[in-house]
């Protein structure tokens, strides 16, 4: 089963640019994971290894949560995306159906 069925795509153009948010969202989400654990890594050996204070990893400590929050940030938007594109797709849908069913209705 693929993730996206191209008949969808062809009938529900509006999609488009909320796919391609949900991508490009997708690739900043990947990058901040991998800041993320790079952080965290940079903290634990600093702080085992070096055996160094807090206020050694302040730095690295703010970007943590820097990167945390934008992790968080990404993800709302990410969803956000993800919804408004399935709601355009529901509307073009079934404004497709109605068009259908009214030249049904009609004897077309």
């Amino acid at each position: 089963m693929k993730p996206i069925d191209p008949r969808l795509l062809r009938y529900a153009r509006s999609t488009r640019v909320f796919l391609a948010a949900v991508v490009v969202l997708g690739l900043a989400g990947a990058g901040l994971v991998v800041a993320q654990a790079m952080l965290i890594a940079e903290i634990v050996v600093g702080g085992f290894q070096h055996g160094y204070g807090v206020g050694a990893v302040r730095t690295p400590l703010a970007l943590l949560v820097a990167v945390a929050v934008g992790r968080a940030a990404v993800s709302w938007l990410t969803e956000l995306a993800a919804h408004r594109a399935s709601a355009a797709v529901k509307s073009e849908l079934r404004g497709r159906l109605l068009e259908r069913a009214g030249s049904w209705a009609r004897g077309g």
